[in-house]
């Protein structure tokens, strides 16, 4: 006998033989997938919907294989593979064909924490130094923030009494040093990304002592004798120290008046 067929509206084929008619189920069609996006690096796990599922042979995102863990009329879960950045098209494959080509899923790459590209390394100064500035965009580098965007903040400081450790500028470290003050102190800083991911440089400063000149104080600033008058003795005329207050254990081992 002859054998004809007939399209139905949901896209099955009707085929009729002298047996009777014979349904053949139509190709899948696929409608969503979610999540939309995933790394590069695949790993991604997403649930497909569409249409037509059932007897699934295998599933594409972006033209590689995907690992598929379940299969249903209207849904399949199924694990990324890696791909290139950009839209990739999500095809389903069953005995009866496959879906149109699409632009359903994005790859993007994933996001990497920031690094000392060029640490701040232990250093020392000397007591009453000038402010120390570090340009914090020579110190750090992320591969998809310029350093310029990164956010930067002192997360350490075990001696604030002699070290202040502030942000200026947005990227730039300045350092100030108490007056006459001695000692170590470890500062932490830390720069993150758009993406929440951080890293951090810490680093020893040291500030040595310096020997400050002794000072004098008159106890009046003009003395006035009589000509001829000959020597003349004033009591508490002139106080000396050796140096401010870290130096006061040092004696004063004599005195020259010009």
């Amino acid at each position: 006998g002859t054998v004809d067929e007939l399209a139905s509206a949901s896209g099955a084929a009707y085929v009729f033989t002298g047996l009777g008619p014979v349904v053949t189920a139509a190709a899948p069609t696929v409608t969503g997938i979610n999540p939309a996006t995933g790394t590069t690096a695949g790993g991604t796990s997403v649930t497909l919907t569409g249409t037509d599922f059932t007897g699934a042979t295998g599933v594409t995102i972006g033209g590689t294989a995907a690992t598929v863990t379940a299969v249903g009329a209207t849904s399949i879960t199924c694990t990324t593979p890696a791909g290139a950045a950009g839209t990739a098209s999500v095809i389903v494959t069953t005995p009866s064909g496959a879906n149109a080509a699409n632009t359903l899923f994005t790859y993007v790459v994933p996001n990497t924490a920031p690094t000392v590209a060029n640490a701040i390394v232990d250093f020392s100064v000397q007591e009453d130094a000038a402010n120390v500035v570090r340009d914090l965009t020579a110190v750090f580098a992320d591969p998809e923030t310029p350093a310029v965007s990164l956010t930067y903040a002192v997360v350490g400081n075990t001696n604030t009494a002699l070290v202040t450790a502030t942000i200026t500028s947005l990227t730039n470290l300045t350092l100030a040093f108490t007056a006459h003050g001695t000692g170590q102190s470890q500062v932490s800083v830390s720069a993150t990304d758009a993406g929440g991911l951080a890293v951090t440089n810490t680093f020893l400063v040291m500030v040595t002592a310096v020997n400050d000149a002794p000072s004098v104080t008159f106890a009046q600033s003009t003395v006035t004798v009589l000509e001829d008058a000959g020597t003349q003795t004033m009591a508490s005329f002139a106080t000396f120290s050796p140096g401010p207050a870290n130096e006061s254990s040092q004696a004063l081992v004599g005195y020259t008046v010009t």
